[in-house]
């Protein structure tokens, strides 16, 4: 943790001077727990451990109280980003060593807590800024990937949320999600055309990052091609068709004899067919193609 320092015009601050002895202290130690960016997790637990680490008796509720004198002198912001709420130091000139603060910024995606507002018009304002278009964008671009993967009784819970919005904030449009989602639903390997038989095909996968999401669109324009089905004349395909079929103390014979040869070269019959099991077979297979080939074949 960075050393802070505290300049002669704490003593004389109409801010501090406004709140009470002990939001007083809690301003003092929250300032040795900031980041480079004066942003912290705002979460009470989090903060009563790390301001009150040996204070069991301290209450949540009272700390809470003092956050709040705080936020309304102007000396903190506390905002809720993403469904986490934040805390950042409104008068912050310390040089970052950081490049950057792993706390968001609060932004007009956020919600402010602790407004000095009527309780009544607290409401409005919550309201108007939950309302922004990105939150609002959330449901249906969920709703179209439970469609285009036949997903009826997936969740919209907070992880997803998360993933939809951070995508938006990076810059990309509803229709551009729309089209990851789509270009997803074209890849073949997404699609369980791969080794494990597996698809993958969750907002995590597909929203992972920019990278992901530029690739995806890419394939709703272009989807790639499935791979070609082994013909069964691949030496390699034909050591493959053998799992299931032959026990590990029998050894098979061949039409190629050639197969039996460089498969003793590259390994054992026994060794394989454990790495068969394994959906391993990948990485023998440039091992027996190369003893195949040194073979003559």
């Amino acid at each position: 943790m960075p050393t802070r320092y505290l300049k002669p015009g704490i003593c004389d601050s109409s801010s501090i001077d406004s709140v009470s002895p002990e939001a007083e202290r809690l301003y003092y130690r929250l300032l040795v727990n900031v980041d480079d960016f004066g942003r912290m997790d705002a979460r009470l637990p989090i903060i009563k451990a790390r301001c009150f680490p040996l204070k069991e008796e301290m209450k949540s509720s009272v700390i809470e109280k003092w956050l709040k004198e705080l936020a309304e002198s102007g000396l903190t912001l506390v905002y809720i980003c993403m469904d986490e709420p934040f805390l950042q130091f409104t008068k912050w000139d310390n040089k970052p060593r950081a490049s950057e603060s792993k706390f968001p910024a609060f932004d007009d995606t956020c919600i402010q807590m602790y407004t000095d507002v009527p309780l009544t018009e607290t409401v409005t304002v919550t309201k108007t800024v939950t309302e922004t278009p990105d939150v609002q964008a959330v449901v249906p671009i969920f709703d179209f990937w439970k469609e285009t993967f036949n997903h009826p009784k997936s969740l919209l819970d907070d992880n997803r949320k998360r993933r939809i919005k951070a995508a938006l904030k990076m810059g990309y449009t509803v229709d551009d999600l729309k089209g990851a989602i789509t270009g997803c639903s074209l890849t073949p390997h997404n699609m369980g055309d791969n080794d494990r038989g597996q698809r993958y095909d969750g907002l995590n996968v597909i929203l992972k990052d920019a990278d992901n999401i530029d690739r995806f669109i890419a394939n709703a324009g272009s989807p790639p091609k499935s791979k070609p089905k082994p013909s069964g004349n691949d030496p390699f395909d034909k050591l493959c068709s053998q799992l299931g079929v032959v026990p590990y103390d029998q050894y098979p014979e061949w039409d190629d004899p050639l197969i039996s040869k460089a498969l003793f070269k590259a390994g054992s019959w026994m060794e394989f067919s454990r790495m068969l099991e394994k959906k391993q077979k990948y990485e023998f297979r440039p091992k027996f193609l190369e003893a195949y080939k040194s073979l003559g074949g």
